[in-house]
């Protein structure tokens, strides 16, 4: 078992722990854990038990110490003197239940980390205790939700060309485009909302599930409102260092109060955790399209790929994660295979925590797409590459409250010019999680 790491001796706050006189020991003790050498700060603190033992900021850093050492048994009775002066210290409970893992008390270690997850902490710190539970357990069970409002202004509401004319191959002519199939840009006004649900059915499986909805009106009279209703339902079971999940999900998707597009699927991913930073998962997905009144874009997704995602430890607790996937579109119905094509990407992201409710994030995907065939009208088989960056930042002025400015780039290179666009999307949103 290893440790949940310095990440939770960083990011749980340390408000519940009175300031109290502290040594050059003590220091030099702080020092060597952050530096991941435990033994040296255990040498520097036994000496003083028989002296300090009870006092609650030197009895946690010789549990952490001695838990990261490996003796789990004596950080216990160090964590347990600490939680006998301040039953709601949520950073002392978190590492005794790290401790409880280690010597095999699973039952005591997941009541202990579902006691911290249930106080006052940050929600940088619950989620990492959230990936702990996840990784040892099916956990407690859980209900959650979200609300959410956005607005902004979005250079290319229908991602679509800015060329006023189009040259089509087929006819030998050049034929202006309707405004409508050019970009427009214009502000919006985006709702959103959601549930989602974790319940144990055994000692590792769990039943889980969510379901959303997102609401996005353009503010003037363009015909590009969008709906998307969403929902999932699966099993997740987990042992030791792995998870492995497989569900169900729907999707409808509509346009001007239209349906565009249903989608059916099943997915499914493996996580193999190495410890409490750092995960690798193998993930999957067979979805089937449908566009009602658009019989010849129907198609059939499958989509393979691989992850890797670490939490580090030292200023600002940067995370970072890359993947790579690809897969194949193809048309469900014969004679169009123009519609069908076989993407491949990466995509990468990272957080920095600039202080306890301030998060600056950047995420960045690189997607090529060849076709099955030549498009009918422009006599060639269409190849797109899209770029999308997003970057902004995430304010949490409350808990369970948060406030995301963000921009948005998507430029999307196609060698036939309809398809080719580029599109900015400025937003601000703000969201409640219950």
């Amino acid at each position: 078992m290893r440790r949940i790491s310095t990440f939770i001796f960083v990011a749980l706050t340390l408000a519940t722990t009175p300031a109290l006189a502290q040594g050059d020991v003590l220091q030099s003790a702080r020092q060597a854990i952050a530096a991941k050498e435990p033994a040296r700060a255990v040498a520097l603190l036994q000496p003083l038990e028989a002296e300090r033992a009870g006092d609650p900021a030197f009895d946690f850093l010789l549990g952490l110490a001695l838990l990261d050492s490996g003796d789990a048994q004596r950080a216990i009775f160090a964590f347990e003197r600490v939680l006998a002066v301040q039953p709601n210290n949520a950073q002392a409970r978190a590492e005794i239940a790290r401790a409880y893992l280690m010597t095999g008390e699973r039952k005591l270690a997941l009541q202990e980390f579902d006691t911290a997850r249930g106080m006052k902490i940050p929600d940088e710190a619950q989620q990492t205790i959230d990936r702990y539970l996840s990784a040892f357990g099916a956990g407690p069970s859980r209900l959650g939700g979200f609300l959410e409002a956005s607005a902004g202004y979005d250079t290319n509401v229908n991602s679509a060309t800015s060329a006023s004319s189009i040259y089509i191959n087929l006819f030998n002519l050049t034929f202006n485009l309707d405004p409508q199939a050019r970009r427009h840009g214009a502000p919006f006004i985006g709702l959103a909302g959601g549930i989602n649900f974790n319940k144990p059915i055994s000692e590792n499986t769990a039943i889980v599930g969510d379901a959303s909805i997102f609401n996005n009106a353009i503010t003037d009279s363009s015909p590009f409102d969008t709906r998307s209703i969403n929902a999932n339902l699966g099993l997740r079971w987990k042992e030791g260092q792995n998870a492995l999940s497989i569900g169900l999900m729907g999707q409808a998707f509509s346009v001007d109060q239209k349906r565009n597009r249903n989608t059916v699927g099943i997915t499914g991913q493996w996580q193999y955790y190495l410890d409490g930073r750092r995960q690798i998962t193998v993930y999957g997905q067979y979805l089937d399209f449908d566009y009602p009144g658009q019989g010849v874009r129907d198609a059939r997704r499958t989509i393979v790929g691989v992850a890797y995602g670490e939490q580090f430890t030292g200023p600002y607790s940067p995370s970072l994660f890359v993947a790579a996937y690809g897969g194949s579109e193809h048309e469900q119905r014969a004679g169009f295979p123009h519609f069908g094509h076989r993407p491949w990407g990466i995509r990468a992201g990272g957080q920095l925590n600039l202080n306890s409710n301030l998060q600056l994030f950047a995420n960045a995907a690189l997607e090529r797409r060849r076709y099955g065939g030549p498009d009918p009208f422009f006599l060639s088989t269409r190849r797109d590459t899209q770029f999308d960056l997003r970057v902004g930042l995430k304010y949490e002025p409350y808990r369970y409250w948060s406030i995301v400015p963000s921009l948005s780039y998507t430029d999307n290179d196609s060698n036939i010019r309809l398809y080719d666009y580029r599109r900015t999307m400025l937003s601000v949103s703000v969201r409640r999680d219950f």
